[in-house]
């Protein structure tokens, strides 16, 4: 009679496997999650650089990988000023008085994006991605590869 138990390492394997797309999966999952609920009841409005300050540089040219959280001035709907911070690592820093085309939360109005296909994307990459070696996973035990 043959032995069919996987063993330690095969529980291991397993794991792994399986586990590690899983995580994508749900890293991706609520990525696109917190991007849809924050994009779903954001408004577009103009805001106003009034502050950008240089965060980081990481790496051997500092231009290239300097972040900076930008703090944006914007008019709500009943017309108060409110002033709400960006994460961004643009190329150039953004100058003091510039105007951007912003989207606000009306339920986190200290939040602000840029309109960007960079925050809905890397989600739906992230599920993709645990999805598809899941698939290839599931295939090559089946023997259909």
């Amino acid at each position: 009679m043959e032995d069919t138990s996987i063993g330690l390492i095969g529980i291991i394997m397993y794991a792994v496997v399986i586990g590690v797309p899983g995580l994508l999966m749900l890293a991706g999952a609520s990525l696109s999650y917190k991007a849809f609920t924050f994009f779903h009841g954001a408004r577009r409005t103009q805001g106003t650089v009034v502050l950008c300050e240089r965060i980081h540089s990481i790496g051997a040219n500092a231009n290239e990988a300097t972040s900076y959280l930008v703090t944006y001035e914007y008019a709500d709907l009943d017309g108060t000023a409110i002033q709400a911070k960006q994460f961004s690592r643009p190329r150039v820093p953004a100058a003091i008085g510039e105007e951007h085309e912003i989207l606000v939360n009306p339920e986190k109005t200290d939040m602000v994006r840029r309109p960007s296909i960079s925050h809905y994307i890397l989600g739906p990459i992230l599920f993709a991605v645990g999805l598809a070696v899941i698939i290839a996973f599931s295939l090559a035990l089946s023997g259909d590869i």
